[in-house]
This record gives structure tokens, sequence and C-alpha cells, in this order.
């Protein structure tokens, strides 16, 4: 009888000892893919940095005109034909009545216009 508790004892022993390095295995390997990963993420983290930089420096409005000469791009103010306005939602009743007609009329003369 005792050989086979030995016995029993050996084999959990040895089930144990492959599943310690099963499990150290895979934690290298996760903790590999989390370096990788945190590395990835620090890039990117670096190239947002870089690109919100060049941002800040091009939306002021001396770059934006700077850019658009550049590309000789040309760019006017909307005629006030071609502006629509909304209003908040808390305005009276009608109101969006209106605007539907409003709208509805520089539509129809835009396309009256359109039609000369």
């Amino acid at each position: 009888m005792l050989p086979l508790a030995i016995l029993s004892v050996l084999v959990i022993i040895a089930v144990l000892a492959l599943l310690y390095v099963w499990m150290d295995g895979r934690s290298q390997k996760l903790g590999t893919r989390i370096k990788r990963l945190e590395s990835r993420l620090e890039e990117v983290n670096k190239a947002y940095a870089n690109e919100l930089s060049k941002w800040e420096t091009l939306k002021t409005p001396q770059k934006i005109e700077k850019a658009l000469a550049l590309n000789r791009t040309v760019m006017v103010w909307p005629d006030e034909a071609s502006i629509v306005r909304i209003r908040p939602s808390n305005a009276p009743d009608g109101t969006l009545a209106q605007l539907k007609g409003e709208l509805a009329h520089a539509l129809g003369a835009g396309k009256a216009a359109g039609n000369d």
C-alpha cells in the first residue's frame, strides 16, 4: 500500500510541476506581448502628440491663409441665400414650420435662379 501512496504523491507532484512550467511559459508570453503593446502605445502617443502639435500650429488664421495660398485654394464667404439659420429647440411652436417655409422658399429661389 505504501508504494501506491508514494506513486500517487509523485504523480501529483509531476502534474503540479508541469502545470507550473505551462503557467510560467504562458505568463512569459503574456509579459512579452504586454511589453510590445506598451511600446506600440508609446509610439502612438508620440505620433498623437506630434499631430496635435501640428494641428495647434496650423489652425491659426495666418497659417490657414498661408496653407490656402500654398495650395492655390480660393475661399469666399457664402451669400446670404446660402446661409441656413437654425434656432434653438426651445423656440415657440410654429418656428419649425417657419424655418421649413423659409428653407423651401430659399431652395425654390435657388432653383429658379439656376434655371435662368
